[in-house]
């Protein structure tokens, strides 16, 4: 399955994190589609035989049209924005999970996600191969920007068709959507009733988390020169992280 990073040169450190940590977690089943601005971009991921370098402009549309071109509106992807890494992952559950889409199990649904963050949920639920799935309400971009399975239009929409100023910036694109009542393309989006999946943040408003920087040097990757701040950044059990920080739930 294709596996979209949302990146670009200036941080490919990070997208070269993502490759590595699924990896490491063993989850070999992703071909990651990676926009690069530079040709000699493409020599930071020779590490890996499963990543295909996309040529584009550095700007979010561009790098998102340029590896959407490459996937039919019905295919499934895994969207892995660069922001995101994983540090635990149900092997397990997420195998099931992949195995489902590809036999077809889930061909009523447009994504799964992996984690139940801050989704807010219908009482529709499904069960495919013994694990159970809530039917996201199509209200809230909560949740969006973490990896999860998709299908190619559900991306193709949210970044084009329902962006109706053409934002070219990740948090203009949030709130703008964020605001909205409905959101189309968050119809049919099935959520795990069980996290499969730990990830973490390697950025907070444009610097290194502590985290981040940790896992980069760990997995050698290259360092983004950006300000380093202390803050540790991740998303696992949303009602544990409430309780114990109800201001800042992700910090951990």
């Amino acid at each position: 399955m294709k596996a979209i990073i949302l990146t670009y040169d200036k941080q490919a450190g990070l997208a070269q994190l993502v490759v590595k940590t699924y990896f490491d977690l063993g989850i070999k089943c992703l071909d990651f589609l990676i926009p690069v601005n530079q040709t000699q971009t493409k020599s930071k991921f020779e590490f890996a035989n499963n990543v295909t370098c996309v040529i584009c402009e550095s700007d979010i549309l561009s790098s998102m049209n340029s590896t959407l071109a490459q996937c039919d509106d019905e295919e499934w992807v895994y969207w892995a924005i660069d922001d995101r890494f994983p540090t635990q992952i149900d092997y397990h559950s997420f195998d099931l999970i992949y195995k489902a889409i590809a036999s077809g199990s889930f061909e009523f649904a447009n994504g799964v996600k992996l984690i139940n963050w801050r989704e807010e949920l219908t009482a529709e639920k499904v069960k495919v191969d013994g694990m159970s799935f809530s039917l996201q309400k199509s209200a809230s971009m909560f949740g969006f920007w973490h990896h999860q399975f998709l299908r190619a239009k559900v991306l193709k929409d949210a970044f084009f068709h329902c962006n109706e100023q053409s934002h070219n910036d990740i948090r203009a694109i949030n709130n703008s959507h964020h605001s909205k009542k409905s959101l189309s393309f968050l119809e049919k989006i099935y959520v795990s009733d069980r996290n499969v999946i730990e990830l973490e943040e390697p950025l907070w408003d444009g610097k290194l988390t502590r985290n981040g920087v940790d896992a980069l040097c760990k997995f050698d990757c290259a360092v983004p020169d950006y300000e380093i701040v202390e803050s540790r950044l991740g998303f696992n059990d949303f009602d544990a992280q409430l309780r114990v920080n109800p201001q800042r739930p992700k910090f951990i």
